[in-house]
């Protein structure tokens, strides 16, 4: 059994399927399928079960998937614990796109400033499949707004607070600029954008998909946004307001509406999780 075999096999085993592993990872796709093989033979077992065109994990597969993550973080940090800092470290992160971008980035500059020759996977999925992957082993860290249950180690990164903003082109700038109160129920008569699922974080039942309490102060929705991106064109336009997270209106140059007339807010804690720090060195050096 080689080390080059148990990452290829990592490799077929996060997509199912030996094309799509081979494209991402610019391997050859008979490379993968050989190191599969002779990851079978070594262990007289059947690591995938072709269901028609596709491949499936088997039990075996899954139990190898784990145990193969586990040993390849244990050569990271025997590489690093004798080469030091300057040794190749390889750092997966996971979380939703948007919590990536800010607090995975801003981990990753940390991190490299730590150990000079990280590169960095960063995997975008929704919240459910993040802890799948961090249970696994797939990723090192994940970044969420949801507490973590036990058997997990996490840490605060950031409280953030949800704003209403329009920008310089929207009909309201002119008259509400400069931090002057608008009260909600003009508010709520122009359109706003919403996300169609959670792209900014966890909310609570009782709020809407951007956090807005639209059981209580329901808007106009002109628009509906299947992506982050979406929303931002729609919000920078002036064709929407939008409710975001502070950390989001302040890279985005939006004016923050002063809403009156509004009890509700929304607020969220941003975690940043792993399983346990002490089992890669590098990351316990950083926790």
């Amino acid at each position: 059994m080689e080390i080059n075999e148990l990452k290829y096999f990592l490799y077929v085993a996060k997509t199912e399927n030996v094309n799509k592993a081979a494209e991402v990872n610019s391997i050859s796709a008979g490379s993968l399928s050989k190191a599969i093989s002779k990851l079978e033979q070594d262990l007289n077992t059947n690591l995938f079960h072709r269901v028609g065109r596709n491949i499936k994990l088997s039990d075996a597969g899954r139990a190898l998937q784990e145990k193969a993550a586990f040993v390849l973080g244990e050569i990271e940090d025997i590489k690093l614990s004798i080469g030091g800092p300057t040794s190749d470290l390889n750092v997966s992160l996971c979380g939703e796109e948007l919590l990536l971008a800010k607090f995975g980035a801003e981990f990753a500059s940390v991190v490299t400033k730590r150990f000079p020759n990280s590169k960095f996977n960063f995997i975008s999925t929704d919240e459910k499949e993040s802890f799948h992957k961090l249970r696994s082993r797939e990723v090192n860290i994940i970044f969420s707004t949801s507490k973590p249950p036990k058997g997990f180690s996490f840490k605060v990164c950031s409280e953030v607070l949800f704003q209403t903003c329009i920008s310089k082109k929207h009909p309201l700038f002119k008259k509400y600029k400069k931090g002057k109160q608008i009260n909600v129920n003009e508010l709520i008569q122009h359109s706003f954008v919403l996300p169609t699922q959670n792209l900014l974080g966890k909310t609570k039942d009782s709020q809407s998909t951007d956090g807005w309490r639209d059981d209580k102060f329901p808007r106009k929705i002109g628009y509906n946004a299947s992506s982050i991106k979406i929303l931002e064109s729609l919000l920078l336009s002036g064709q929407a307001i939008a409710y975001i997270p502070d950390y989001l209106a302040d890279n985005l140059n939006v004016e923050i509406l002063n809403v009156i007339g509004c009890p509700y807010f929304c607020s969220q804690k941003v975690y940043q999780i792993t399983r346990d720090p002490k089992e890669f060195g590098w990351l316990n050096q950083l926790w």
